[in-house]
């Protein structure tokens, strides 16, 4: 049997508020007939979806269940994974280049062809993984606006790591810096640009802010959020 497979985007907070109706809207318009499954918090949020036409699975009436924003993003993954051997989760301003089209098996092809999760790596201007021995390293982090993962107890793994370790300095409440953390344990510590581009670097996803990689000639999505800087 065929492996289940599935992109999938998150909702939380208020539908109404900041910029999420016209990335919903502007979601739909950029990816056309794009299958994904949302997963929502908010009872509204849900509803608002199912009449957009997006579908949507509703994991708790609440629109805000954590103090810290992207705390949610681990819950979406781990309700996802236990429905899908492999995911690729997309922020709603994730989306596809102009001109392009899903090529659904190049597209799973290709995130398979790495190792179990995928994503892009860029750099901020301040020191964000301090648990790195140089300082050059430390402005690395995994971007988690395309997250690829086949592995079932990843999840579970970035919770654990993100519920135990705000005493460290470096800890903000952001999820891609712990998810960068776990996958430094993977590689048994942080190895450079290029075992990133090996291993991780998703070849079809191209990160508008600050990448690490600019040529990726087989690119199906952009980054749309240009006004937003790190």
């Amino acid at each position: 049997m065929a492996k289940k497979h599935m992109i999938i985007r998150g909702l939380w907070g208020e539908i109404d508020g900041w910029k999420a109706k016209s990335d919903i809207v502007n979601a739909k318009r950029r990816d056309g007939d794009l299958d994904f499954v949302c997963y929502t918090f908010g009872e509204k949020n849900h509803n608002n979806l199912l009449e957009a036409g997006v579908n949507s699975v509703l994991l708790d009436t609440r629109p805000h269940v954590y103090p810290f924003h992207f705390r949610h993003k681990l819950d979406i993954y781990k309700a996802a994974m236990e429905e899908y051997d492999e995911i690729v989760f997309f922020d709603w301003d994730c989306n596809l280049k102009e001109g392009k089209s899903f090529d659904s098996d190049a597209f799973w092809k290709s995130v398979r062809s790495k190792d179990v999760v995928q994503c892009t790596l860029y750099r901020w201007k301040r020191a964000v993984c301090q648990w790195r021995d140089k300082r050059h390293d430390q402005s690395y982090i995994m971007n988690s606006s395309f997250f690829y993962m086949r592995d079932k107890s990843l999840p579970a793994t970035l919770t654990s790591k993100y519920d135990t370790l705000p005493n460290k300095k470096w800890w903000r409440g952001n999820d891609e810096t712990v998810t960068s953390y776990c996958i430094d344990e993977l590689m048994g510590g942080w190895k450079g640009e290029d075992y990133w581009m090996e291993h991780f670097e998703s070849e079809l996803y191209y990160q508008g802010c600050n990448p690490v990689f600019k040529k990726k000639p087989n690119a199906m999505f952009n980054h749309f959020f240009k006004s937003w800087k790190k």
